[in-house]
């Protein structure tokens, strides 16, 4: 029997308060251990992590029920059951298909007129709703109940017709999937941004295929949606950052194009808009990337309770926490990261952004001078096994770490930090020559006396290195990864990472004003 533990847990925790409520008074409707159930859907609710040998001492045997697994298997079902009948017809995929059943049913029942006319009704919703997915399974019914009549034949012929432009849709549909597919697969196998010249070759042969020079191609909605995506995600990881947000901007306008398919793109439309935030950052764009953010909270605080809004909460806060990294306001960034904790559950199933927003929190506190809890991020992210599939995020989680080494004094610990590094980095077909130059320094410092004279120079050393990087397209992205530069001023200058943005931010304001 398969574990429903984890299963329970997090349907319970995705549901509403007035889900929550409509299963107590409704979902559950009978058995004889049903308060026994109850209780343990209760319990379960109440906890803010999953704890099996808690659930176990509460309703184990000999006391409570003889299978606890049994017993979390049957209310899983039961939760389930009462959340699709709670939900019914509340989704355009739901209402479609109610609809189709409805139609096979009554043709099963040799009630073909009425059974038109309920087709009838779910060919518009399917149209109205962009449901064409749904459609194939209605042609078979539609042909067997047409009349072997002179009028039939003409409504046979119309039915082709309309098969055959289905099929073309969904084609249109499964080909821009295909690329969506190629571009997930480019990010992350290589990373998000790219460095090697075969790579950003590969990335730029893929823009130029036809579906994706021109919306007239995609015929659907989703099409449309999945054609701006992939652009603006390969435009950013080849560092095109002026078409990535052109497209970004085009995603979010197609969902505002179409108000009346606005509730079923709901999430399509929300995570265009936080990748909209996004290059509205990298651009510098930080006046309306304000406008959008508070745009983007007022369409969260309108939705009701749920483990989807608690998501959104968490993504709307992550893109906070880098804005304020990219602006230097550490102690604003180190603010929103603990609001971003309390998503973090939400993503454990999504491990590129939980690791990007742990990674993000690691910084915050390494900022903000929260070295032991800075450590205990980057050591969990080190302990993530997952961590190995997004290369930019293990490189940078593993310099971060030695960083931390190096601000702790942990002299014998830097060099054996420092080799695994390189052995990692060493099978990289390309690495940013920021890594290489780091690696470099590490190795020299380890030889450095403890000498505040010497240790000073060297760092003025690295950052001399690291200035002319800034102007290169590839290499300054590694910065947005970790602020380099204000670490490299605090450490020269003997004060804080504080103070030394406070400093960086003064001179910004009086160079704008200038």
């Amino acid at each position: 029997m398969a574990s429903y533990s984890n299963d329970l847990f997090e349907l319970i925790h995705s549901m509403s308060a007035t889900e929550k409520a409509y299963f107590k008074r409704y979902g559950y409707r009978s058995g004889t251990r049903r308060k026994e159930y109850l209780q343990l859907f209760d319990f379960l609710e109440k906890q803010k992590e999953y704890n099996e040998p808690n659930l176990r001492r509460r309703f184990g045997s000999p006391t409570g029920f003889k299978s606890l697994s049994a017993a979390k298997n049957h209310l899983y079902h039961q939760v389930l059951r009462s959340l699709i009948e709670y939900n019914a017809d509340k989704s355009d995929e739901d209402h479609v298909i109610r609809l189709m059943q409805e139609v096979w049913f009554l043709r099963n029942r040799g009630l073909d007129e009425q059974a038109g006319k309920r087709l009838k009704s779910t060919w518009k919703t399917i149209q109205d709703t962009d449901q064409h997915i749904f459609a194939p399974a209605l042609f078979p019914v539609e042909s067997a109940i047409i009349a072997y009549t002179e009028e039939g034949f003409i409504e046979r012929f119309d039915s082709l017709e309309r098969e055959k432009q289905n099929l073309k849709v969904l084609q249109n549909q499964t080909e821009y999937r295909y690329l969506y597919a190629r571009m997930t697969q480019v990010v992350t196998t290589w990373g998000v941004i790219l460095r090697d010249p075969r790579h950003i070759k590969e990335v730029e042969e893929l823009l130029a295929h036809p579906l994706l020079q021109s919306e007239e191609h995609a015929l659907t909605f989703s099409a449309k949606y999945m054609l701006h995506s992939i652009n603006k995600i390969l435009h950013q990881v080849i560092c095109h950052y002026d078409e990535a947000l052109v497209h970004a901007r085009k995603a979010v306008a197609l969902h505002e194009q179409y108000p009346e398919l606005l509730h079923r793109h709901e999430r399509s439309y929300l995570m265009s808009m936080f990748n909209l935030l996004n290059d509205l950052v990298g651009g510098a764009y930080f006046e309306e990337f304000e406008l959008w953010k508070e745009r983007i909270s007022t369409v969260i605080k309108e939705m009701p309770d749920s483990g989807f809004k608690v998501e959104c909460e968490a993504n709307l806060t992550c893109r906070v926490v880098y804005k304020e990294m990219l602006t230097r306001n550490y102690q604003a960034s180190f603010a929103a990261a603990q609001q971003l904790k309390k998503g973090l559950h939400r993503f454990d199933f999504q491990p590129h952004l939980s690791i990007q927003h742990r990674y993000l929190i690691a910084c915050a506190c390494f900022y903000t001078g929260q070295l032991d809890q800075a450590h205990t991020w980057v050591s969990g992210l080190m302990a993530d096994e997952r961590l190995e599939n997004f290369k930019d995020y293990l490189s940078f989680t593993l310099i971060l770490n030695l960083i931390l080494h190096l601000e702790s004094g942990h002299r014998e610990h830097l060099a054996y930090a420092r080799e695994r590094v390189y052995r990692v980095l060493s099978k990289r077909d390309m690495l940013f020559e920021l890594e290489r130059v780091l690696l470099a320094f590490l190795r020299r410092y380890e030889r450095l006396p403890e000498e505040p004279t010497s240790l000073r120079k060297a760092f003025v050393e690295l950052r001399e290195q690291l200035t002319p990087l800034l102007d290169d397209p590839y290499e300054r992205n590694a910065f947005d990864y970790f602020d380099f530069m204000v670490w490299l001023d605090a450490r020269i200058n003997m004060t804080s990472m504080l103070d030394a943005a406070a400093k960086w931010r003064r001179e910004s304001l009086v160079s704008r004003e200038g």
